[in-house]
This record gives C-alpha cells, structure tokens and sequence, in this order.
C-alpha cells in the first residue's frame, strides 16, 4: 500500500507500523496519537498539526501530546521537518519493513 491512509465509505484508515505496537517504549496513548496523525498524511509523507488540534481530538492537555510526540520521535515513527509543527511520518520500510 502506497498511502498510509484510505478512504473507505467516507472514514480514513490509518496504518501504522506493526513495530510500534510492540514497541516496548511507547505507550497506548503514543499509538493514539500516531494513529490519528497517520490518517492525515499526505502524498509526501508529511502532516501539519498543532500540538492544541490533536489534544482537542484526544482530549488531554498539549504537553501530554507533546511529550507523545517526543516519543514517537526517539523511537523513529515520525520525525520533525520544522518548528512551524510540520511533521513527517516514516515509511514503513524505515521502521521496521512494513511489518
């Protein structure tokens, strides 16, 4: 699958690394977060997100996002492209072979 996301009657699906389920590092709410920013990617692989929009989705506080955030980071899901809040989402093949 070329995309990491589809639209199947209206609803996107987000697709993530099998890897990061295990990942012993990260927490069920860091696959939240991942799972939610994985439905918004686009062609490029990148996404733009504030920190305040996905914790209004997710209903918690901007740090406990942005510390997700850092974890998802230091375990190699996502990267950083800027400090506007642009973020890139790894392939799989990156990650973990497209588990």
């Amino acid at each position: 699958m070329a995309r990491s996301e589809r639209a199947i009657s209206g609803r996107r699906l987000a697709i993530i690394p099998g890897a990061a389920i295990t990942d012993p590092s990260l927490a069920l709410f860091d696959l939240q977060v991942l799972l939610l920013v994985s439905t918004k990617v686009a062609d490029d692989g990148g996404w733009q997100r504030d920190e305040y929009d996905l914790s209004r989705q997710l209903q918690c506080g901007t740090d406990k996002i942005h510390a997700a955030l850092d974890r998802l980071i230091d375990a190699g899901y996502i990267e950083r492209r800027s400090a506007q809040g642009e973020w890139l989402l790894l392939s799989m093949e990156r990650v973990g072979g497209g588990e």
